[in-house]
């Protein structure tokens, strides 16, 4: 093999290995920066069913802000019973509440005993 293909594959390897750890390293500081964004979130949302340091289940304790969107929540058991439901509360200070079917099927689950 001549010089100039040896320098030629030399290079292109230790091209290899920089594009390599550069991916590595941006990878970790893109996925730190956004996992970073998601706590800071998490943190100024309000949480449902009394998540928060307020623990009355209103979701209006201590921490952060009230979340803007419309949201309304609704915690089941795995057997489909309804354990908690937080009314999605509208700007004019009333809530709103869909009409859900009794039974909901989790997708990736199989059914329990008794469901077709």
């Amino acid at each position: 093999m001549s010089l100039r293909v040896r320098l030629v594959v030399g290079a292109l390897c230790a091209l290899a290995l920089a594009l390599s750890i550069a991916d590595l390293l941006v990878y970790r500081d893109i996925r730190a920066h956004l996992v970073a964004r998601l706590d800071c979130s998490l943190r100024q949302a309000r949480l449902p069913f009394g998540l928060d340091e307020g623990g009355d289940g209103s979701g209006g304790g201590r921490r952060g802000r009230a979340i803007d969107a419309v949201v309304f929540a609704q915690l089941r058991r795995p057997d489909g019973t309804v354990e908690r439901t937080a009314p999605a509360p509208l700007p004019d200070g009333t809530t709103a509440s869909p009409h859900l079917p009794a039974v909901i099927r989790f997708m990736g689950r199989p059914p329990s005993r008794g469901q077709p």
